[in-house]
């Protein structure tokens, strides 16, 4: 069977959400023959890139719509911090048993 990948991009804008200047995007796939709702804002700055994105099936979308725009509303700026390393002095763990036959 031959499934064609289909990208619909249903609506973009710029929005300011939580202080940040984001690009707000509602688009629609078709993946292997599922049709998909997303909807995703993404972040952009001199130091990187961010985007927070959420889907559901297209027959979900209407009833999923208002807790997946919570949802992506959610991003905020932080400042950057500091690397954080931890050491764990540990072994490695045991080697895995064979499988028994049956």
């Amino acid at each position: 069977m031959l499934y064609t990948n289909l990208f619909i991009v249903k609506n973009s804008e710029y929005r300011t959400i939580n202080g940040i200047k984001v690009l707000h995007i509602e688009y629609s796939a078709n993946v292997k023959g599922l049709d998909f709702e997303y909807i995703a804002n993404l972040y952009l700055t001199n130091e990187g890139y961010c985007s927070i994105s959420t889907y559901t099936y297209a027959n979900q979308f209407d009833a999923d719509k208002k807790e997946m725009e919570n949802f992506v509303n959610g991003i905020v700026k932080v400042e950057k911090g500091k690397d954080v390393v931890e050491i764990i002095e540990s072994g490695p763990p045991p080697p895995m048993l064979p499988k028994k036959s049956k």
